[in-house]
């Protein structure tokens, strides 16, 4: 998932709990915000991790009011960064570098380059996983 569909995948959580304010929803609450949490660790956002951990005790709290689940996903979508994730395909890579797309999965497959990222067939980096190639 990138920056920007997680964004999406935030507002689209926050108009669900707005509709779903009743204390049956409570544990789907806890485990979207888990969700939410879980997906800004892997995007490397650590401080949104932070915020999606109940003060302290993420794997704790099985139960959260759906009002205080909108609130923490709404803290989250107010700080996701605003500058587009700038992203790297094979093909994109192998301009950059010079490298014939064979070269690059090589060096994959030897640990020089990290693994891509993949959505979909499209394998992909942030170009900030490849700070120290390009």
């Amino acid at each position: 998932m990138t920056v920007e569909q997680f964004r999406h995948w935030l507002q689209r959580k926050i108009r669900e709990l707005d509709l779903d304010l009743d204390m049956t929803a409570c544990e789907g609450a806890a485990s979207v915000v888990r969700e939410a949490g879980a997906t800004a660790l892997e995007l490397g956002l650590p401080n949104l991790y932070r915020k999606c951990c109940f003060k302290g005790q993420h794997e704790d709290v099985s139960i959260l009011a759906p009002g205080i689940a909108r609130e923490i996903l709404a803290e989250c979508l107010a700080s996701l960064p605003t500058e587009p994730t700038v992203t790297i395909t094979i093909k994109q890579l192998g301009e950059l570098t010079g490298w014939s797309r064979a070269t690059i999965y090589r060096y994959r497959k030897e640990g020089r380059i990290p693994e891509p990222r993949n959505e979909g067939k499209q394998a992909y980096w942030l170009r900030s996983e490849l700070k120290d190639i390009l």
